[in-house]
């Protein structure tokens, strides 16, 4: 959740930089795309995971809607589980997605960013 929040702050300074008024919003999506900043699907798919544990997942048990629920965990399970086979068995393998390393990547393409902008001010 904290790097959900993060991410949304990095993505918030950036636009800030360029001279635009970002919007009130916890989108990591909608934010990196007013950003400018060039994302692949992967991080993309991050961003949307880690909006969820900010709006709701890393405070309350259940999103108000249903829904929402099962969109979460199907995406959730996508984004950090991969299948693996055992025999005849289909196990999920953590992927270490949420780890450091995979999420610092990501913040430091932000804040280079941010800085080329804000040197340029």
């Amino acid at each position: 959740m904290t790097f959900g929040i993060s991410f949304e702050l990095a993505l918030k300074s950036v636009i800030v930089a360029k001279k635009e008024i970002p919007p009130h919003s916890h989108d990591l999506v909608k934010l990196s795309e007013m950003s400018g900043i060039e994302f692949n699907e992967y991080e993309l798919a991050i961003f949307k995971l880690l909006t969820e544990l900010v709006v709701w997942d890393g405070k309350y048990p259940v999103p108000k809607k249903q829904e929402f629920l099962k969109a979460h965990y199907l995406h959730k399970a996508d984004t950090l589980w991969d299948d693996v086979q055992f025999g005849e068995l289909k196990l999920n393998k953590s992927n270490d997605s949420l780890d450091w390393d995979e999420l610092h990547a990501i913040y430091n393409k932000i804040t280079d960013v941010f800085f080329k902008h804000y040197k340029s001010i």
